[in-house]
């Protein structure tokens, strides 16, 4: 993969041991530093409540990687939109900004299983500015998950993870405007092959449902 792609762990280790707050923690804002000034307000785009539907897609046949076209939004939007719906989730997503740089978040995913039953799963988490970078923070019920974050103009936040044990590498592109809040990605699990395209994308449109 690309140097762009790869978050490199023993970060996220140092700015946690560091005496300070902990990249994971979601109660407590981090101490503001002037590396973290220039990001003032970045998140205040996503502040309401939007509602919409989160779609899982399946590459069913992944061809060789060319690591430029992962970060390329036209490409990534051009692939969404070819390839089969496998899941579908009806997703609530509630965003407060506490400061400039700290945003608290819910998110209520609503998945329908295929003999039927729905369920509704809740989380918790947070974007910030620390350490000088943006980071999004989502503890589930079973997991938390971090992703490092970077923007593309002042409507496009950009979330990549990549993990190695297991492996999970993603990158989403998030574009935000007064109403629409759209997502496309991709992402790396488990035993897939980096070496050939990912086999599961993502596809999402969420509406601004109040002010």
């Amino acid at each position: 993969m690309s140097e762009f792609l790869l978050i490199p762990l023993i970060v996220l280790s140092l700015i946690a041991c560091d005496g300070k707050t902990a990249i994971n923690d979601i109660e407590h804002e981090p101490q503001v530093t002037e590396a973290d000034k220039p990001w003032a307000g970045v998140f205040r785009i996503l502040d309401g409540k939007w509602q919409g539907r989160f779609f899982v897609l399946n590459n069913e046949n992944p061809q060789k990687v060319n690591t430029d076209s992962l970060t390329d939004p036209g490409y990534i939007q051009r692939k969404v939109k070819k390839l089969p719906v496998v899941q579908t989730i009806l997703v609530e997503q509630i965003y407060s900004s506490l400061s400039p740089f700290f945003q608290k978040v819910t998110i209520r995913d609503r998945y329908e299983e295929p003999d039927g039953i729905k369920r509704t799963v809740t989380s918790y988490g947070v974007n910030k500015v620390q350490a000088g970078g943006l980071w999004c923070v989502v503890k589930k019920p079973d997991e938390t998950v971090i992703h490092h974050g970077s923007t593309d103009g002042p409507t496009t936040i950009i979330w990549q993870r990549n993990e190695k044990n297991p492996l999970r590498n993603e990158y989403f592109y998030e574009v935000v405007s007064d109403s629409v809040y759209g997502i496309v990605g991709w992402g790396y699990y488990g035993i897939d092959d980096v070496e050939r395209e990912p086999l599961t994308w993502f596809r999402a449109v969420y509406k601004k449902i109040n002010p």
